[in-house]
């Protein structure tokens, strides 16, 4: 038998979740009265909510249409993200180069995940032509501003002497400022150089 109390308590989840409804919509509606105004930061947390589909139905395409028009206007995080579109070919035809127009705009701008996302580019060659140089070049960028992956990925560079001289001094450097915010990789690498008495 359902007591009251548990009605209560029912009606008062229901409430609660019509108001993050609700709360969702008015932002949209908010949102979508700014970027016609031409707000980069609004068109690019309208593209967003169209991406994920959070309180509006889940469309690329207009998602890539707002993180364009915010691109356009010079807004790192959505040339970042024009670029993953680009990439994936979600909401718009797949285009490497197109993706890596957009990430070298954002990363020209200090966006240190277009950085690290570069460097696995440029690592792996699969986007643009194998470069280890340029993948050393945009991890340190990365790195630099305390991007943990980053940072044990450069450690990695200068451990197997890949677009840098090999340096095991250095690249324990960059192991332990990533493996100092808990990224599993990094500690592992430290660990393994412990036990093999690496500058210890």
């Amino acid at each position: 038998m359902v007591t009251n109390k548990f009605k209560i308590l029912i009606v008062f989840f229901v409430l609660i979740a019509t108001q993050f409804i609700h709360a969702d919509s008015v932002t949209i509606d908010i949102l979508k009265k700014n970027v016609e105004q031409g707000h980069a930061r609004d068109q690019h947390a309208l593209a967003v909510a169209y991406k994920y589909g959070k309180g509006v139905e889940q469309n690329y395409k207009e998602a890539v249409k707002w993180y364009q028009l915010a691109s356009d206007q010079g807004y790192a995080e959505s040339q970042y993200n024009l670029g993953v579109m680009y990439d994936q070919g979600k909401g718009v035809k797949q285009d490497k180069k197109e993706a890596m127009k957009w990430y070298h705009a954002s990363a020209d701008q200090g966006f240190k995940w277009a950085q690290h996302k570069l460097a696995v580019i440029y690592r792996y060659g699969k986007g643009a032509p194998q470069d280890y140089e340029k993948s050393v070049e945009f991890y340190r960028l990365a790195a630099e501003q305390g991007f943990a992956e980053s940072q044990y990925n450069l450690g990695v560079m200068y451990d197997q002497g890949r677009g840098v001289k090999q340096d095991k001094k250095e690249a324990m450097k960059w192991y332990k400022l990533s493996a100092d915010q808990g990224f599993s990789w990094a500690i592992k690498a430290l660990k393994k150089a412990k036990i093999d008495n690496i500058f210890w």
